[in-house]
């Protein structure tokens, strides 16, 4: 928060800074997974294929978080007059001002926008079956492999693949824009209930009501999507809004157990200590239920019918 952002314009270029950066950065790292991936032996295999994709989406989500996250404390700077912290926090007192100046309705009316824009990126930009087989730097590529030894292709076209992974970007900024939006606009409202100056309330109270505001919004869009009238295209835009919603409910349960660890280390003698233990602490109890659980739902299509068949299982059965 320098004296060179401290007015709402100006802490909109963070935006941009930061994109041109991490968009940099990707080229050099996509670069290097390629010449590692032909160094071997001059082919591209499905593993490294995979292994490029997975890291590829990494970057994408990583890119959308930093920048919808900056992106979303810009807008409430210009909405509010207050610029929140590296956290996206500010005082309780602002807080309520906040409310009195009925922001909330500013903020959830910019989380509307973004939410329509997102799905107007979403049904222009083209699929992936439109355009073709998948493409590494240009090249074609199979489901097996590539060979890259006779040098062809050297001359193909490079923007197609970097414009579908930027509009890729695109739409997870705006779907995690509308998210953050959502959330903070919530807290505005909330905090002016005198029965939640609690802050660890107040995280608990927001949660669960974002959790069953937003249950209830994907049980509708589900119903929506299932219904005849809609097409194929509007059936995955609808499906992409839901992903947004899921974004809002992560956004919620992640800034709750922050708030949680900040609690119960400003009771403890040590607090950063405290926040690394209770930090460790969590990894250790998130972490295998997402390997053990849904992990294995998640690369092996299990989520399609609700449970996935192990290796023996398929030599069992075969």
């Amino acid at each position: 928060q320098l004296e060179f952002f401290n007015t709402p314009l100006m802490s909109f270029t963070v935006v941009p800074m930061s994109g041109v950066g991490q968009f940099l950065l990707q080229r050099m790292t996509d670069a290097i997974r390629y010449r590692v991936s032909e160094g071997d032996d001059g082919v591209l295999d499905e593993y490294e294929e995979a292994w490029d994709e997975e890291t590829e989406e990494c970057e994408n989500d990583v890119m959308g978080l930093t920048l919808s996250f900056n992106m979303t404390q810009a807008i409430r700077f210009g909405l509010t007059g207050t610029l929140p912290n590296q956290e996206g926090e500010v005082e309780w007192n602002d807080l309520r001002h906040e409310w009195e100046s009925h922001s909330q309705f500013w903020v959830y009316g910019v989380g509307v926008v973004l939410a329509s824009l997102m799905t107007f990126v979403f049904l222009w930009m083209p699929r992936k079956s439109e355009v073709g087989d998948e493409t590494w730097h240009g090249r074609q590529a199979d489901d097996a492999s590539v060979d890259t030894t006779d040098g062809k292709g050297e001359d193909a076209d490079m923007e197609s693949p970097i414009l579908e992974r930027s509009l890729e970007v695109v739409v997870l900024l705006l779907s995690m824009g509308f998210a953050w939006c959502m959330f903070f606009a919530s807290r505005i409202w909330l905090a002016s209930w005198p029965q939640l100056e609690d802050p660890m309330l107040l995280g608990v109270v927001l949660t669960m009501a974002i959790t069953c505001a937003s249950l209830c919004s994907i049980r509708l869009l589900d119903l929506l999507a299932d219904s005849e009238f809609t097409g194929e295209r509007a059936d995955d835009a609808v499906k992409q809004l839901i992903k947004a919603i899921g974004l809002l409910v992560g956004f919620g349960w992640e800034q709750c157990f922050d708030q949680a660890i900040v609690s119960l280390s400003a009771a403890c003698p040590y607090k950063h200590s405290a926040k690394l233990i209770l930090g460790v602490f969590c990894v250790c109890v998130i972490v295998p239920a997402w390997k053990w659980y849904i992990l294995p739902m998640a690369i092996k299509n299990g989520w399609k019918f609700g449970f996935f068949i192990e290796h023996e299982d398929k030599e069992k059965f075969a």
